[in-house]
């Protein structure tokens, strides 16, 4: 499919459930509920869509702190959407900080690799409303005197897939096919574990209407005062990268007396996944998933 029949079906697809998109070329965007929807091809991403979500809360530059834990919550408790907290359009996000009367939104994104069928429009236009719809209970929750309660109803029925399943079997013949013979898995988990340049990679598998790449690294002292590992700048500093970034989420975890920053690329795969894109979806989910933890430890360092 070209991207603006993509588009095409996309508006019908949420037109079908009750909510009313506008097109503009290739991108799509409406509004359910609290949560503003906006789909089309991924800038900066060659090869994949994405849902950016936006909650029509209205955050104080000074809730910047207390919003952090709640966008970190959603990227770790949910495989999507990725949240963030990002200035308002037109404005730096250490500006909105620092500047009085400045204020900020919470944000989510979503990637597909591009649909080549009405299963996976329909599959990634879901993934968009139940993303809004995590997006905006959260933020509300949290900040209930911030933003309307206006509750999200839209449904999007499903079609059956075309495009193969995303398996077990299909990853390792992925790595296989790029010279690993070998691949662990963690039976318990549903996880293909592997390590790149010294770091955990991990294939989540345990959903089949999903398919997620991970990347972590230990969270050190280096760089802190006081020498001890420093969640709340790690926080930071992840959201900043998930500001500027087109694929991957990072966040941060606590696991086993220990803090870590994860890196993530999921991607909707209940209408299945073809060839190629799984294999872009590995190749480059690892890639951006290892950029992302790279990017904050960097900053952090």
């Amino acid at each position: 499919m070209e991207d603006r029949e993509i588009a095409r079906s996309m508006a019908k697809v949420l037109s079908e459930a009750g909510l009313e998109p506008t097109l503009d070329g290739c991108i799509v965007t409406c509004k359910d509920g609290a949560a503003r929807l906006e789909i089309g091809p991924a800038a900066g991403a060659v090869g994949f869509w994405s849902v950016q979500l936006t909650w029509d809360g209205e955050l104080d530059g000074e809730d910047y702190l207390a919003a952090l834990p709640v966008a970190n919550s959603i990227c770790t408790d949910h495989a999507w959407p990725g949240a963030f907290v990002a200035p308002r359009e037109g404005t730096e996000l250490l500006d909105a900080l620092g500047s009085e009367g400045e204020s900020v939104v919470a944000r989510a994104r979503i990637v597909h690799p591009t649909p080549e069928d009405e299963a996976q429009v329909r599959a990634l236009a879901a993934s968009a409303v139940a993303g809004g719809v995590t997006l905006v209970s959260t933020f509300q929750a949290s900040f209930p005197e911030k933003g309307s309660d206006h509750a999200a109803g839209a449904v999007v029925e499903a079609n059956e897939a075309t495009a193969p399943a995303v398996t077990r079997e299909r990853v390792a013949a992925w790595f296989e096919a790029q010279g690993i013979s070998e691949v662990p898995v963690d039976e318990e988990a549903q996880t293909i574990t592997l390590s790149l340049q010294g770091s955990p990679v991990d294939i989540v598998l345990r959903d089949s209407a999903v398919c997620e790449i991970r990347v972590s690294a230990a969270l050190t002292g280096e760089g802190s005062a006081s020498g001890e590992p420093d969640p709340a700048a790690a926080l930071h500093m992840c959201n900043r990268v998930n500001a500027e970034e087109s694929l991957a989420t990072v966040c941060v975890i606590h696991h086993e007396d220990g803090w870590f920053v994860v890196g993530s690329v999921a991607v909707p795969a209940g209408a299945g996944l073809s060839d190629a894109q799984l294999d872009r979806t590995i190749h480059d989910g690892i890639l951006a998933a290892a950029g992302a933890v790279r990017a904050v430890m960097h900053r952090l360092g």
